[in-house]
Order: structure tokens, then sequence, then C-alpha cells
């Protein structure tokens, strides 16, 4: 035992060495830190909280809604990170009436995990939400500048690199889901003001909606309605109104998604609904108010699809025309 642990600790001392040396190279993390102080030092303020994935944080601008509201959606965030986000909130949201969630196709079968783990450790520092247990091992790993630079890491050691300016990671791992040309404003709200060429949207959409579907997890869909109940229950519990909404995509986007896929996700939306009457649910995927025009690629919104997606919800809530 004495010989293991000889051995183990100069080894433990070496990589600790090493990490300490990749973090002061490579000074980066997630933009998810940006409007968090914003968020934190004004929740009295807050009457409508948006959460939810990318189709949220890039479809829905507080700017145009009638009373203060802030965006707690994120890129690849699923419905773990939401309903934790609003059990470790709501206590200090005190003029809170109403959360939105966004849902997506995918929503109920997909886990942060597969597609964005260098967000999980992002999630602990800021929120200090602890990882769902089978992905502690995934966030401890991901947590590691060395392991998120092992490509380049002992070469740039080797080649006695300077450290690089602080910079910003991507929020997903698979460079061809970025979003391009967008920024996370204070709101939480993240702006793209480019459109994607008509001709471009198929082959996106095929790209985007294979990769959705392949990462969805059927044993997983258990475990998010179960989150989704928790979500529910919670802001019942205080008095708070929830709306569910599927956000507008483009027809190439949706078309790429086989029958069985979409009907299973509609049942069970049904059944949820069944089950919690008081949820008011908006499905604008399919949605003739968008155009082409109004999406910065096949699945995501732009600035200004996004202030006509939020003048529809601003609306339903002062109750100017139904949902």
């Amino acid at each position: 035992m004495k010989r293991i642990t000889l051995f183990i600790a100069p080894l433990l001392l070496i990589l600790w060495i090493l990490e300490l040396t990749s973090q002061t190279l490579y000074q980066s993390r997630s933009d998810m830190y940006f409007p968090q102080e914003t968020f934190k030092n004004e929740t009295k303020k807050w009457q409508i909280l948006i959460l939810g994935s990318s189709h949220a944080a890039e479809g829905i601008n507080p700017e145009y809604f009638s009373k203060p509201a802030f965006n707690l959606a994120f890129s690849y965030q699923d419905l773990y990170y939401d309903t934790k986000l609003l059990e470790k909130y709501i206590e200090s949201l005190p003029s809170l009436e109403t959360i939105i969630q966004e849902i997506s196709f995918f929503s109920l079968g997909y886990d942060t995990a597969k597609l964005s783990p260098h967000l999980l450790h992002e999630y602990y520092k800021l929120h200090e939400i602890v990882p769902r247990l089978t992905n502690i091992p995934v966030a401890v790993l991901f947590s590691s500048s060395i392991w998120l630079h092992k490509d380049t890491f002992f070469v740039d050691l080797l080649r006695k690199k300077l450290p690089s300016p602080y910079k910003i990671y991507p929020s997903v791992t698979i460079p061809a889901l970025r979003l391009k040309n967008d920024t996370l404003l204070q709101s939480g709200y993240r702006y793209s003001g480019s459109s994607m060429k008509k001709e471009k949207l198929l082959d996106n959409a095929k790209l985007r909606a294979s990769l959705y579907q392949g990462t969805y997890q059927n044993d997983e869909e258990f475990k998010n309605r179960e989150y989704l109940k928790t979500l529910v229950e919670l802001s019942a519990e205080h008095k708070k109104k929830v709306i569910l909404i599927t956000a507008p995509v483009t027809k190439e986007y949706k078309e790429q998604f086989n029958y069985d896929f979409l009907s299973r996700f509609y049942r069970e939306i049904d059944n949820f609904l069944k089950e919690h009457p008081s949820v008011v649910y908006q499905d604008l995927s399919s949605s003739d108010v968008f155009e082409s025009s109004d999406f910065t690629n096949s699945d995501h919104l732009n600035n200004e699809g996004s202030k006509k997606l939020t003048l529809i919800v601003n609306k339903s809530l002062n109750n100017e025309t139904a949902f």
C-alpha cells in the first residue's frame, strides 16, 4: 500500500501542475456567466422567467415583453437544468408571475452531457447545481482544462506558448451545430441578426435534425417528464403560471423528423397536459407567421423572428389574444 501511495502521490502532483499550467495557457469559459450578475442583482423585479434550450435563448427577447422579464434559457440546456434553476431561484423571485418553458422535439429524450458536457461544471460554478448523478464523472473530466485542450496542450507547451487572451468557448462541442454571429445580451437573450440563405436551409435542417434524433435517449423520457412535472408542481405551489412553448422552426427542419418521432413527442405532450390542466401549451413550430428570413438557421430565430415570437407571447399574457 505504501509503495502504491509513493507512486500515485507524485503522479497526482504532476497532473495538478499540468492542470494549473493549462488553465494559465487557455483562459477561457463559456459566456453563460455574462448575464448572471444582472439576473441575480435584480431578482426582485423579474415578473417573467424564460427557461429552455437555445430555441428559447435565441427565440424569446425580454425586450418586447410589457413586464420585466429575464431569459435564463441556454444552448443545449435540458429539463434537468431548467428545473434545478427554478428550484434554486424561485424563492428569491417575489414578483415572478409567469414561467415560459420552451420544449423542443428532442427535449424529453435529451441530456446536456451528450452535446455540451463542458457546460456541466459551469452550472455548478455559477448556480451550485450538481450534475445528474450519472453525469458526475463526465462533469469532472470536462472541468479539466487539460482535457478540454488535449489536442493542443502538449504541443503548445513544447512550443512555449504564451498565455492566450481571455476568450469564450462554444456552448456545444460539435462545430456543425454552433450558431454563428450571435451575442449573449445582459437580458439572457442571444441576439443574432443574420439569416441563412434559403438554398442552404435544407442541408442545415438535415444535419441538425439527424444529430438531435441520433442523440435522443428513450430511457431519458421518464426522468425528463418527472423533471418537467417537478417544475410545474413547484410553480403551482408558488402560484406561478406555466406556459409551454414549442418555438417556430423552418418547414425544412420539421420535415426531417420522422412521423413516429413527432407523433411520440406530441403524444407525450398531450398526456402531460391532461395530467396538468393548468399548464398552457402553444405549438408554434409550423406557424405561418414566420418566414425563412426570420431564421438564423433551420431551427433558430434571428432578431426579427424573435421579436415576432415574443410579441405573440406577450399579447397572450395580456389576454389580447388566446393561445
